[in-house]
């Protein structure tokens, strides 16, 4: 879930019913025998029954549906180098809303982004002392 957790950051993670997560929240699903954490960015009903479509917001391309029983939890914060941040309120929880929307776009804005990043780190590198 890179940029919003780097290295070293530590996630808090709650205990979630199905009924209260919304779009934009990061939750933990399990996956056969792993665990992602991905960013929900739409919630659909199929015969009544709630499936959850989630994104890496890095990734192209959208998961495989999730439904209700393997949704563990949703990360609520992180911690970074000493400091706790809340992720699901204030600016944070704008930032979640607005990547949700903007996600199924990422396979056209990330590419650009990616090297134009690779491409500032190596000026910094020729120019590092």
């Amino acid at each position: 879930m890179y940029p919003l957790f780097k290295k070293g950051d530590f996630i808090f993670i709650e205990p979630v019913d199905i009924k209260h997560v919304s779009v934009g929240d990061i939750i933990v699903c399990r996956r056969g025998r792993r665990m992602a954490a991905h960013r929900l960015i739409k919630i659909c009903r199929d015969s009544g029954r709630k499936i959850l479509v989630t994104k890496g917001d890095t990734f192209s391309e959208f998961d495989e549906p999730v439904y209700s029983e393997n949704v563990l939890g949703r990360i609520t914060a992180i911690e970074r180098r000493g400091r706790h941040i809340s992720i699901n309120r204030g600016l944070y929880g704008v930032i979640n809303i607005f990547c949700a929307k903007l996600s199924p776009f990422s396979k056209w804005i990330y590419p650009p982004l990616r090297r134009i990043k690779c491409g500032i780190n190596k000026i910094k590198n020729r120019y590092a002392v």
